[in-house]
């Protein structure tokens, strides 16, 4: 791309609330999807924050298995409440033979290929008819100091799938996948993004009588949870070193009741320039990436700009801020 082009483009995407969240979800809430829908819509941020630590091998790790509430059985807890994420098994060794699964919240006990639910989906059922993602990011901040800073950990980000490998080399070789050294440092960060306009459709929760995370050759079956991996894995590190694991999801959700104070719906924004727009910025966009330690420890916020605030009043949206950016050029061919 030209780099005039490039210029036009970046500030443009400043002027994107959508994209904004995307590469930046702590700081993206109650953005939402300008596309055509015909219902008000309501907004949720779901940030959780987890600890995992290495074992004797100096092994560890956590991924997103599906971004969305969902309530599959997993047989750790109540069998409604969801199944959302899972850590690496602390008996893997070697890097060769790493196990994804979860701890019984009662006894404890860790069973390979289970997983465990995010904080408050009973409450987002309870108020949502469907859902969709609008952004969500992974965060982890290793904890380490000098004398123990040895090894390296992989972000990685998998799209659509929930491959489980035991190698770590296969997490470091995905594509896109980023590897930092401890001694560096820097915090990790891996972002969802938008493939396609089905990823931007509202789902309804699964059925609780479904098959966990059942596939189909075309994908994900209707009454399945939507797989996203979205997590990191560790090599060469020493025994005992924590990694603090911080997940932000920011939701858009049709309302299902009419209860005060609960819902804040308002009319979803329309801007099919943007959503061009962003989903070919997203093609470019680093999915995974070092980022600084303020970033990761900072506050939620709402995004900036807000939906409506960058067109000067006009309605028009992103066309509005395109063709005033393009003007210039324009006059020059004349």
């Amino acid at each position: 791309m030209p780099k005039s082009q490039q210029t036009i483009h970046n500030r443009l995407k400043t002027k994107s609330p959508w994209y904004q969240s995307i590469i930046d979800p702590i700081r993206g809430a109650d953005a939402k999807i300008p596309d055509e829908t015909g219902v008000e819509t309501g907004t949720l941020q779901l940030i959780q924050k987890f600890a995992v630590t290495t074992n004797l091998e100096g092994i560890t790790g956590f991924r997103i298995l599906s971004p969305y509430i969902n309530n599959v059985p997993t047989g750790l807890t109540d069998p409604e409440v969801g199944s959302n994420y899972q850590v690496i098994n602390p008996t893997s060794a070697n890097g060769s033979s790493m196990q994804w699964g979860a701890a019984n919240v009662s006894t404890g006990v860790f069973t390979n290929g289970s997983s465990l639910p995010f904080d408050g989906v009973d409450e987002m059922q309870s108020v949502s008819g469907g859902h969709r993602i609008v952004s969500a990011g992974l965060y982890v901040q290793p904890e380490c100091s000098t004398l123990d800073d040895k090894g390296e950990y992989s972000m990685f980000v998998i799209p659509m799938d929930s491959t489980a490998t035991p190698l770590y080399s296969d997490y470091m070789n995905f594509y896109k996948s980023n590897t930092i050294p401890l001694n560096s440092g820097k915090a990790g960060n891996a972002l969802w993004y938008p493939i396609d306009r089905t990823m931007c459709s509202f789902h309804d929760f699964v059925s609780p009588n479904a098959t966990a995370f059942a596939q189909t050759t075309d994908g994900p079956s209707d009454n399945a949870s939507y797989l996203w991996n979205i997590g990191f894995v560790t090599s060469g590190c020493e025994e005992g070193v924590t990694f603090r694991v911080t997940v932000c999801i920011n939701y858009e959700f049709i309302p299902l009741y009419n209860v005060l104070n609960i819902l804040d719906s308002s009319p979803s924004p329309c801007d099919a320039v943007e959503v061009d727009l962003v989903e070919n910025w997203v093609q470019e966009m680093p999915v995974t990436k070092i980022v600084p330690q303020s970033v990761v420890s900072r506050a939620p916020q709402t995004v900036e700009p807000q939906h409506g605030e960058t067109d000067e009043g006009t309605g028009f949206g992103m066309f509005f801020n395109v063709v005033k950016e393009i003007l210039p050029f324009a006059a020059l061919l004349l």
